[in-house]
């Protein structure tokens, strides 16, 4: 099925429907969900291309991406969804395709 591109830019597409985000596993979500409300995680960067990122990875190391934003002065942050989207890559580089 697919669907237009759209926008290039340094921002994603709109931020998808809580209908998506609840098709990450449970505690995944809920670890979204309570950063966001903590002030932790800027819930407007996840556009469809960040949740295709955060999909590839396994539930575990979903839950540490987010763990690991949460301890990022997201202050010093220009583009967060820039930022979101190189910690998904760092993790999917490190535990994809076995030996080099």
């Amino acid at each position: 099925s697919g669907g237009g591109g759209g926008g290039g830019g340094s921002r994603g597409g709109p931020p998808v429907d809580e209908s998506v985000l609840r098709q990450l596993p449970p505690h995944v979500y809920q670890k979204i969900a309570d950063a966001v409300n903590r002030g932790k995680f800027d819930r407007s960067a996840l556009d469809q291309r960040a949740m295709n990122t955060l999909m590839q990875l396994d539930a575990d190391t979903a839950f540490t991406v987010i763990e690991e934003i949460e301890q990022t002065d997201l202050s010093r942050i220009r583009n967060f969804a820039a930022y979101f989207m190189g910690i998904c890559n760092k993790f999917l580089r490190s535990s994809g395709g076995g030996p080099p």
